[in-house]
C-alpha cells in the first residue's frame, strides 16, 4: 500500500487489465473504506461539437491524439447532419501531436494534394518527402472554414490551421501561433541517457516554414476575456469570444457560396 499525492500518481499503480478489480482505501475524516473499483477502457474525448448559429458548426480539438481521427469524423458527420454549411475549427491551445492523426483528419476536408513537405536529414543523408491527402473529402469541397489560432496553437495544428489556408480553404482567425514546425529523433546511449536531436522540418503546402515563424491570422482577435476563464473554451459564447465574434462577422460578409479567403 502507499500514499498519494496526486491523481496522476494514483493512477499510475491503479492501471491494470480490462474488467479485473482493485481495492481501494480512502481515508476522509479520520475514517477509512475500501472501495472496490473495476478497471475499464477510458476514452478521452478530444472533440467538441455545437451550431453557433443555423447555418454555422463549431468544432473544437483539444490535441492530435491517435485515436482523435474518429472523433473528428463523428463531429464533422454530426455538424453536416445538423446543417452546417460553414465550420469554426477551434485550435487554440491545441499542442499539436499525431503526424498520422494530422494527415487523416486534413484528408476529410481536402480533396487530393500535398499537405506538407518534410525536408531535413536521416542517416546522415539528405532526406525529403511529401504527405499528401488522397482524393475526396467529407464536406462540401467549397464550404468555408475559420480556423481559431494562438500563442498556443503549435506543431500538428499549425500544420492543419496552415495547409487550409494555403488551399484558401479557411481564414485565420485570432492571434499568432508557436511556430513549432520540427520534428526530433531521440538515441539512447550506453549510460542510459539519451540524446534528442531536431532532424526535419515541415514545409507548408506553398512552401512555408512554420518553425521560428509561427502563422499569422488573417484577422486579429484577443482571446477572451479574464473573467471567463473559469468556462471550458467550447463553451463561451459569442459575446463572451472575440473570436467566435470575429469568425461569425467573416461568414457574414461572406455568404454562404464563396470557399474563398479573404
Amino acid at each position: 500500500s502507499a500514499e498519494y499525492q496526486t491523481a496522476g500518481q494514483l493512477a499510475a499503480d491503479v492501471k491494470g487489465e480490462d474488467g479485473s478489480t482493485v481495492t481501494l482505501t480512502i481515508s476522509r475524516d479520520g475514517e477509512a473504506k475500501d472501495v472496490a473499483v473495476v478497471r475499464g477502457n477510458v476514452v478521452v474525448e478530444h472533440v467538441e461539437t455545437r451550431m453557433l448559429d443555423p447555418l454555422t458548426g463549431y468544432l473544437y480539438v483539444s490535441d492530435f491524439s491517435d485515436n482523435l481521427p474518429e472523433q473528428f469524423e463523428a463531429g464533422l458527420m454530426h455538424l453536416k447532419e445538423e446543417g452546417a454549411q460553414r465550420i469554426v475549427f477551434d485550435m487554440r491551445g491545441n499542442p499539436g501531436g499525431s503526424a498520422d492523426s494530422l494527415i487523416k483528419c486534413v484528408d476529410m476536408l481536402l480533396p487530393e494534394g500535398v499537405i506538407a513537405t518534410i525536408r531535413g536529414r536521416r542517416d546522415g543523408e539528405v532526406m525529403k518527402s511529401v504527405w499528401k491527402s488522397e482524393d475526396g473529402t467529407l464536406v462540401p469541397e467549397d464550404m468555408p472554414f475559420a480556423i481559431l489560432v494562438d500563442g498556443g496553437t503549435a506543431s500538428a495544428a499549425e500544420l492543419f490551421s496552415g495547409c487550409l489556408r494555403d488551399y484558401e480553404r479557411a481564414v485565420l482567425i485570432g492571434e499568432k501561433t508557436y511556430g513549432k514546425g520540427s520534428g526530433m529523433n531521440t538515441w539512447p546511449l550506453s549510460d542510459g541517457s539519451a540524446v534528442t536531436i531536431t532532424t526535419f522540418n515541415y514545409f507548408l503546402p506553398k512552401g512555408d516554414l512554420i518553425e521560428g515563424k509561427g502563422l499569422e491570422p488573417h484577422i486579429e482577435a484577443e482571446a477572451p476575456p479574464a473573467e471567463y476563464r473559469g468556462i471550458p473554451q467550447y463553451e463561451l459564447t459569442p459575446e463572451q469570444d472575440p473570436g467566435l465574434r470575429a469568425a461569425l462577422d467573416y461568414f457574414s460578409e461572406l455568404g454562404v457560396t464563396s470557399a474563398k479567403a479573404r
